[in-house]
């Protein structure tokens, strides 16, 4: 019973993480332990054969499933790309550990400094990277 529970929510957490791959491997060594255990094997041996095939799925299917995952060719551009090394204004001042705000193209978007330095209001500034929904800046020169 505890095996289809664990099967269970590893397969749940894998379909709500927005990233992929990340507890599929703890589902295929649940899926194991719950064979044995269907065979009466003892706990310590299905605890052992969890850990081991998860450990093991992880180390050597992993890399395979991502580089499958991850194309080469595969990588769709967003809108979002036309952002990068266009200048904006900073619209509220970027602090060292506290996001600002930056008008880029018309746009207004979230942002920090890739130094962490201090970018006060009105500032001109540089997108050198794009990281979720923020935007990763430099002052520009």
């Amino acid at each position: 019973m505890v095996w289809v529970v664990v099967l269970i929510a590893s397969l749940i957490l894998e379909f709500i993480t927005p990233t992929a791959l990340v507890s599929i491997w703890l589902a295929c060594g649940s899926l194991v332990a719950l064979l044995l255990s269907c065979f009466d094997v003892p706990m310590v041996i299905q605890l052992l054969a969890f850990f081991v095939v998860s450990i093991l799925a992880i180390w050597f299917v992993r890399p395979l499933a991502i580089k499958l995952v991850r194309q080469k060719g595969n990588d769709t551009a967003t809108n979002t790309d036309r952002l990068l090394h266009a200048t904006g204004i900073v619209t509220k001042a970027i602090k060292e550990h506290a996001w600002g705000e930056v008008r880029v193209m018309g746009e207004d978007w979230s942002a920090v400094s890739s130094d962490t330095t201090n970018i006060e209001e009105g500032s001109k500034v540089e997108v050198i990277g794009i990281e979720g929904v923020k935007l990763i800046v430099q002052k520009s020169k």
